[in-house]
């Protein structure tokens, strides 16, 4: 059976059929197979999943935990005083409340187990007044506020009131000693709050918040099972020598009142699956990992074709040992074509932590940020936006939605790169403008410290009328670059789920994403799987070098470190073909 029978014929498979799929040998595994499974994984993965196990919920109501937060911010913001000192004009309290559920396997049997309950209150304080606070050149990279560790388990109204007034009062301390900081090291005519910049701005609308959240409740038994047949399969593959599985379940309830009198809470749920192998051919010993990513364990793919990406790997593993010195790279600068999960990871970098607004607001990254101009950077079919309101996306419930953010604004579609021109950024109530700042809801944070500007469900797709080319015709074109180019091989890259980018104005602007799995691929056709370089590279050479697109789009949830933390983000592409990128020595991102 093949991966092209697989998509035909998706409607009638059975398990029968998917376990002949995964009993074959690795060596009968060929790269056009291995290519084929990437190109097309998304749809793989949805095919045959646990529908008839469906997601469990139960009510929880925090209309009386808000109510008490709300009054206890009410009260202090009208008593908490020190003379001669500006006064707090703004009060927010952000409490995470999450369940953590961790578990590993090894050859069918449960290694590690454990179970974490944990409630953390983030105070935010601002003091003066929205134009002239303590808000000032670099705060995004400062832990202002206060963190609260010790809430309250039970609807106690005494006890839910004073852990937040122990986070106020200290959070008020920090913020008067950040405001007089700001008033001794800066001249008047340096201060953000020139012309507006830098300012505190209130919502237009008030968002409706939510008192009844619903909780996802844990299936144990469905989680152990799932990591246990995994584990085994991993263990049983030819060439293995070591195997771990790892389950990461988190459910993380959100609660924000403030004293502007919003407050809402609101229920994300998130399971990764983590599988790490090292094999051992011709004398190589070589490491293969796959992540899966969904909303909640039953959401994850059939066992079996979670299975069959291990098969995959295994055959991964085998051809590059076979590869050797000899399809080792040094480095390589010409055309590359990347599937749609690794563009992903490419313009998540490139694109996506530099339209983030805190960067204007920070002396030493001002100069990394693409603001809107009229200057064309790319290809004009494609557009970059970014969306916290689609809840799902090519059939898999997406990482990064929300009702609310973190300073309590409703999100909004934010069209980031249209026509390959910037014409907007990802901001919060901090103004980036002199006049008409307006925040599109995309203030977000670990819940340990103030949020900033951050990229929640990412797309980065054709606009409507616009049509993308087959993997084929791709493949096709980056053919005829090569021979353009009088090189001896093209590069493809399938797999790709990691990246840094360098965001300091002291330092060359530059990205680097890590590779899993590449191709060489001849003028010919022929492909060969060798051991893979890192993609590197500077933002507007990169996006200018985007001569081709794909015609189908690929969705990864994932997480994302920055300024506030590490926060669950989706990336939704279409594969690209750049008719130049520079692959480097890998490096240990």
């Amino acid at each position: 059976m093949t991966i092209k029978d697989i998509l035909n014929h998706k409607n009638e498979l059975d398990d029968s059929d998917l376990i002949g799929l995964i009993s074959r040998n690795p060596s009968k595994i060929t790269i056009s197979e291995i290519e084929s499974f990437y190109v097309n994984k998304n749809a793989i993965m949805n095919l045959n999943n646990n529908k008839d196990v469906v997601p469990e919920y139960r009510d929880s109501n925090y209309k009386f935990f808000q109510g008490s937060v709300l009054k206890e911010i009410k009260r202090i913001k009208k008593s908490l005083r020190q003379p001669g000192q500006p006064k707090p004009y703004y009060i927010s309290f952000l409490m995470n409340e999450e369940h953590i559920y961790e578990i590993s396997a090894r050859v069918g049997s449960i290694c590690n187990e454990k179970e974490l309950f944990t409630k953390k209150g983030f105070v935010d304080v601002k003091v003066g007044n929205p134009t002239d606070d303590d808000f000032w050149q670099d705060d995004i990279h400062q832990k202002r506020g206060f963190l609260v560790e010790n809430i309250p388990t039970t609807n106690n109204e005494k006890a839910i009131r004073e852990a937040v007034w122990i986070g106020c009062e200290d959070a008020y301390m920090r913020a008067l000693s950040s405001y007089h900081e700001k008033k001794s090291t800066t001249f008047p005519d340096e201060l953000h709050s020139t012309n507006g910049f830098g300012t505190w701005t209130y919502n237009d609308k008030k968002t409706e918040g939510k008192t009844v959240v619903n909780k996802l409740v844990l299936n144990k038994k469905l989680a152990k099972d799932i990591i246990k047949s995994l584990s085994l399969y991993a263990s049983e593959l030819t060439g293995i020598m070591t195997s771990n599985v790892s389950l990461l379940f988190s459910s993380n309830i959100r609660t924000l009142v403030n004293s502007e009198g919003f407050r809402s809470s609101e229920e994300d749920s998130y399971v990764n699956i983590k599988v790490s192998m090292k094999f051992k051919f011709n004398n190589s010993e070589i490491i293969k990992r796959a992540n899966f990513s969904y909303k909640s364990i039953e959401e994850l793919p059939n066992i079996h074709l979670m299975c069959y990406e291990l098969l995959i790997l295994s055959a991964v593993a085998r051809y590059e040992a076979k590869s050797g010195r000899s399809g080792k790279l040094d480095s390589y600068v010409g055309p590359v074509l990347l599937s749609a999960d690794a563009a992903g990871t490419l313009v998540h970098e490139v694109i996506g932590h530099r339209v983030e607004s805190g960067r204007l607001l920070s002396s030493s990254e001002s100069g990394s940020i693409l603001k809107p101009a009229k200057t064309k950077l790319m290809n004009g079919d494609l557009v970059f936006f970014d969306d916290p309101n689609i809840s799902s996306f090519n059939g898999v419930r997406l990482y990064g939605t929300y009702s609310f953010d973190d300073e309590g604004s409703r999100p909004e579609r934010a069209i980031l790169i249209k026509d390959g021109r910037v014409c907007n950024i990802l901001t919060t109530r901090i103004s980036v403008k002199n006049r008409g700042h307006k925040s599109n809801g995309h203030a977000r944070s670990d819940g340990e410290g103030r949020p900033t500007a951050r990229m929640a469900n990412s797309f980065f797709i054709p606009k409507q009328e616009a049509t993308g080319n087959s993997w084929i015709k791709l493949k096709n074109i980056l053919k005829t670059e090569i021979v353009n180019n009088k090189l001896p091989f093209g590069i493809i890259i399938l797999v790709s789920d990691t990246g840094e980018t360098n965001l300091s104005n002291d330092d060359v602007q530059a990205f680097r994403g890590s590779v899993d799995l590449m191709l060489k691929i001849y003028p010919d056709g022929k492909q060969e799987i060798v051991q893979p370089l890192d993609f590197a590279g500077t933002p507007l050479s990169s996006l200018s070098s985007i001569i081709s697109y794909g015609d189908k789009t690929s969705t990864t949830n994932h997480y994302c470190g920055s300024d506030s933390g590490l926060i669950a983000v989706s990336t939704t592409s279409v594969a690209i073909l750049m008719n130049k990128l520079e692959l480097q020595q890998k490096s240990s991102i």
